[in-house]
């Protein structure tokens, strides 16, 4: 009867740890694709939230077709377009709200900007309720749990970037920079469309960061100290559909202990009856 009993407990105690197998092992796909424009949202363990708008050199692309001086312009014209974009962004600045210049991510080749908020409620206030920048990725507008003994609850929520126009927008960024660049280079025709072309193969990429894994995707890494989920579209993929989707997974440890209390009661009556019968015999 120990033994029955001790099975039964094993069988939980594996059911919780196939549960953490199976969140650590998501796939990071193409999470560190370098031709993509990148939100990237961080919350770190104080609760505060940085935002950044990463914009792709591709640098490895412009380096087997241009020269080092034409690269070095074309460097400076986005990294220009960007500054202004951020300058945009600066003139909205509020209490608790901080604009960062144009810097450059080496890990992912881009020049970009930062939007530092001391609290959720700092992001809320400066971008407003109608904003994209609203923290819906907690907040899903749809919850649906399933599961029995490991129970996993997905939140839907809207891709950062809500319409093609949105980013067509973006890519305003880089297409203005490459206009710019290739009439102060004298860049021919055929090799501005070669870079264009390259632009028309950009991706959407969001980056959701916290401390923790609470919250976790399809397609997710960690670095030691955030873990990142990251959800990728092209701009027909926005248009087609907006949506991405979180989700919390968990053993529901009262229902194992109920369903382990049922069997072991279940048992010891089959038990019993096992002992009356062979005692009559």
């Amino acid at each position: 009867m120990k033994k029955f009993v001790y099975i039964l407990f094993l069988f939980a105690i594996m059911l919780g740890q196939f549960s953490f197998y199976e969140n650590c092992q998501a796939d990071t796909g193409n999470a560190f694709e370098k031709n993509a424009i990148r939100i990237v949202k961080k919350i770190d363990e104080n609760g505060k939230v940085k935002i950044s708008y990463i914009f792709p050199v591709n640098s490895e692309f412009f380096e087997n077709n241009f020269s080092e001086n034409e690269i070095s312009v074309y460097k400076f014209y986005l990294a220009n377009y960007v500054l202004a974009l951020a300058k945009t962004y600066k003139k909205k600045e509020i209490e608790n709200v901080f604009v960062s210049n144009c810097e450059y991510y080496v890990d992912i080749d881009g020049f970009g900007f930062s939007i530092l908020f001391e609290n959720q409620s700092a992001q809320n206030e400066y971008f407003g309720q109608n904003e994209n920048g609203k923290n819906n990725d907690e907040k899903g507008k749809n919850l649906i749990t399933e599961g029995v003994f490991v129970k996993k609850s997905y939140i839907k929520t809207t891709f950062p970037v809500v319409d093609a126009k949105s980013a067509g927008d973006l890519k305003t960024v880089c297409v203005l920079c490459v206009s710019s660049w290739a009439k102060e280079c004298e860049i021919s025709d055929q090799q501005k469309e070669l870079v264009l072309n390259c632009l028309s193969k950009t991706k959407f990429i969001y980056d959701f960061s916290a401390v923790g894994n609470y919250l976790k995707s399809d397609c997710m890494y960690t670095d030691g100290v955030y873990t990142h989920n990251v959800f990728i579209k092209s701009q027909n993929e926005i248009e087609e559909d907006n949506e991405i989707c979180f989700w919390v997974s968990y053993v529901d440890k009262g229902f194992c202990y109920l369903f382990v209390t049922i069997l072991v009661v279940l048992g010891v009556f089959v038990a019993i009856v096992v002992l009356k019968i062979r005692k009559k015999l």
